[in-house]
Formats: structure tokens, sequence, C-alpha cells
């Protein structure tokens, strides 16, 4: 069932960014803050277990990227939503590596990703509000 997935996805993601999630107003947690990468994962997990039945290729690929272009060739998101998911994810991760070689969290404090955070939510809520 379909709704029962998504409340489930929805659920996990909660309890993951409740429990983990370090992130502040002045600052943003690449990966659990609303539009980071854990949402981004969890929305090609998502998109993954509701369609890989119709859609095998969705099941060839392990990782996001690759999974998140068949999305987008079998017309199941569109090129705008992946781009935004595929250009958001590798500057978080860019950036995550960036901190990390600087012995820092991944704690992003420039405001340059609020445009990208804004457009995942905005996708995560049209594909998992319902």
């Amino acid at each position: 069932d379909l709704e029962k997935l998504k409340e489930d996805i929805k659920s996990m993601r909660e309890k993951m960014r409740k429990h983990l999630n370090k992130g502040t107003v002045e600052q943003f947690d690449l990966k659990q803050d609303i539009g980071g990468i854990t949402d981004i994962e969890f929305l090609v997990q998502y998109w993954v277990l509701a369609h890989a039945h119709q859609y095998p290729k969705l099941a060839y690929w392990s990782d996001n990227l690759r999974i998140l272009k068949q999305l987008c060739k079998e017309g199941l998101i569109s090129n705008e939503e992946e781009i935004t998911l595929v250009e958001s994810y590798l500057a978080y991760r860019g950036r995550g590596h960036r901190l990390s070689l600087a012995q820092q969290s991944a704690l992003d404090r420039t405001q340059e990703f609020s445009v990208s955070r804004e457009k995942i939510a905005n996708i995560w809520e049209a594909y998992l509000a319902g």
C-alpha cells in the first residue's frame, strides 16, 4: 500500500531527524536537516520501493545519482527535480568532505544552500505529503 509506505518513510525520517539533527537556525546540518542529504536519500528509497516492481531498472543501481537519472528517464520525476536533487546532493557531499578534512562537523554556516533546501522540501511535500 503506497499510503502506508509514505507514512512509514515519513515516520522513520522524523525519528532520525529528532535524534540526529545538529542544525540550528544559523547552521544547516548537511546530512540531517530538512532538505539535506538524508531527505534526498529517503526520497530515492521511497521511489525505488514504490516503483521498482513496474520499473525494474530502478533496482539495477545502488547509488543515488544513477537511480535519480533512471527515475527521470522513466518519467517518475521531472528533469528539474533530477537536476535539483543531483546538484544538491553533490554540493552537500562536497561541502561535507571539505568540512571533514578541516576536522569540522557537517554544519554549514553560509546560508548558501537555502534555495536548494527549499526546493528539496517542496519535492518531499509533493511526493510524500499525501
